[in-house]
């Protein structure tokens, strides 16, 4: 039988500053997915939908010791989820907007465009995500 050898355990830093709120454990209060990913694992928080750490082992960029490149990757990956954040409540202040009656009064070609622009912030969503679980 197998017993738990975790001597530290990973958490989302927006989780551990929530949970100081609450009557719970960090570890009762964790969503997170866990999977393969191209180069590695992930683990990823399901409630703040960013990343958590991504091992990479093609690039062996793995360990816990905090040393330059370490510290560049972890400020990278928050750098990342702050654009994300911000890119994603762009995209619903613009869904918002589509839904208000001067939208609808806007010509075809207007509409046409604002359609565009959510298009667009989609793709940079979609490629921006595409960096925090370490697929580019």
């Amino acid at each position: 039988m197998s017993k738990n050898k975790i001597e530290m355990f990973f958490h989302c830093k927006k989780c551990m500053k929530e949970v100081d709120n609450l009557d719970m454990s960090p570890r009762e209060y964790a969503e997170v997915e866990v999977g393969w990913t191209k180069k590695g694992f992930q683990v990823w928080c399901k409630r703040h939908e960013i990343n958590i750490i991504h091992v990479d082992f093609i690039g062996q960029k793995v360990g816990l010791q905090m040393n330059k490149t370490n510290q560049y990757f972890q400020e990278a990956d928050e750098d990342f989820s702050e654009l994300y954040t911000i890119l994603e409540e762009s995209l619903m202040t613009l869904d918002r907007a589509l839904e208000t009656k001067g939208y609808v009064r806007l010509c075809k070609n207007d509409r046409e465009e604002l359609q565009e622009l959510k298009n667009s912030f989609n793709e940079a969503l979609s490629l921006v995500d595409d960096h925090i679980r370490g697929d580019k």
